[in-house]
């Protein structure tokens, strides 16, 4: 199942809008065998998180085109992160391609992920005058939060995870950014708090969703339709829904519930937005989260 997205910026949908402007951003890094790492490190990926951001935006009132360069960032921030985990993880493959370190080797691996997040903070700064400062916080407290979240995961303090840590481990690692997309995208709009927080706390629980899905296609998925390396963090001794959150003998169905469950909070946060094409678009988002097979 896609995501439903009817939304249009000029002449072009948002998917191929995104890809377009991750290019353009892209492109003016003066390096050239650089700038072409870098435009297959941003290749590739569902653009969940633009995607939101730009919604959240229309949802609350504004149009696509004012949150796009804030949408922009959330994602390079996003494949930044992935760039990096792929180094701690030691994996192979990501969106169906050799991962950067593996491709290109690990020293030009950190570097690609460090200026992609100085590009997406440039993004931010210069977009929204007036609220640029106050949308770089709320990127500032996200990241910092998965960066904390992937510590806790990589180095946990006490030597074992409990359902609790590991619930927090996924709020800052996944949760948390996407809660930052349907902030920042309402903070574009012309909208009260009240429809912040509720595109905030919708991104929160798609979050929340999201990883638990993922844990649970790690487990049951292949690599060739995942397009990515699968059980990394079995392998890497790593907490996940499956060993700690419900460290069950069959825990696949109760994984399934906490996916639904998050999912259903998420619709439910959109009920204080008037009915709108985005609106029902980022339900449709919710759902096809749930029904995705990579």
């Amino acid at each position: 199942m896609q995501a439903s997205a009817p939304h249009t910026l000029g002449d072009e949908s948002l998917l191929m809008a995104f890809d377009r402007r991750l290019e353009e951003v892209v492109r003016q890094v003066s390096h050239p065998a650089f700038r072409a790492l870098l435009l297959e490190a941003v290749e590739g990926g569902k653009r969940v998180r633009p995607l939101l951001t730009c919604l959240s935006c229309e949802s609350a009132g504004g149009h696509a085109r004012d949150a796009f360069d804030v949408a922009i960032a959330v994602e390079l921030l996003h494949v930044a992160s992935l760039v990096h985990d792929d180094i701690m993880d030691g994996s192979l493959v990501r969106r169906g391609r050799p991962t950067v370190a593996r491709q290109h080797g690990i020293p030009e691996a950190v570097l690609a992920g460090d200026l992609l997040l100085a590009i997406a903070f440039r993004l931010v700064q210069h977009s929204s005058p007036g609220r640029n400062g106050e949308m770089g916080r709320v990127l500032t407290d996200a990241f910092v939060d998965l960066c904390e979240g992937q510590a806790y995961d990589l180095l946990p303090s006490n030597g074992h995870h409990d359902r609790k840590r590991h619930e927090s481990i996924v709020e800052q690692k996944t949760a948390r950014l996407l809660e930052a997309a349907g902030l920042l995208g309402a903070m574009c709009a012309p909208c009260d708090e009240l429809a912040v927080r509720a595109l905030g706390a919708f991104g929160y629980h798609v979050g929340m969703a999201y990883q638990a899905q993922d844990d649970l296609l790690d487990h049951v998925g292949n690599e060739i339709e995942a397009g990515k390396s699968l059980r990394m963090d079995a392998r890497n001794g790593r907490a996940t829904y499956l060993t700690v959150a419900y460290a069950r003998p069959d825990p696949v169905d109760a994984i399934r519930v906490e996916v639904r469950l998050h999912t259903e909070k998420a619709r439910r946060a959109l009920e204080v937005l008037p009915q709108s094409d985005a609106r029902q678009a980022l339900g449709d988002l919710a759902l096809s989260l749930i029904d995705r097979r990579k």
